[in-house]
């Protein structure tokens, strides 16, 4: 492979991650967006990937918890990604932010 075509797979893998970001998290806006960044718990994660019908797979749920994790590492906030999977946050967060206002910063 050339350093050109090595340069477009890169620019190209960047592209699509960030689109494939800008997917999930503009989904996870539109089913969050009256809450607090810090009001949303592991629970209610699981019932929002358990609600998308075309995620089932336990590998893009990964995923999108990733991609929502971004958000939360961004704003430095403590992220319920963590527990999605295992029990409710009970720690408190810094810095209340809705959703909606997060998802419109990173734009």
């Amino acid at each position: 492979m050339t350093e050109q075509n090595r340069r477009f797979d890169r620019k190209l893998i960047k592209k699509n991650t960030l689109r494939q970001k800008r997917v999930k998290l503009d989904r996870f806006k539109e089913a969050f967006a009256i809450s607090r960044l810090d009001e949303i718990t592991p629970r209610m994660l699981e019932d929002w990937l358990d609600g998308l019908e075309d995620v089932q797979k336990s590998d893009t749920q990964r995923d999108y918890l990733k991609h929502v994790r971004s958000l939360y590492t961004h704003y430095k906030q403590t992220s319920p990604t963590e527990d999605a999977e295992t029990r409710p946050a009970d720690s408190e967060r810094a810095m209340p932010m809705s959703v909606q206002d997060a998802a419109t910063l990173l734009r």
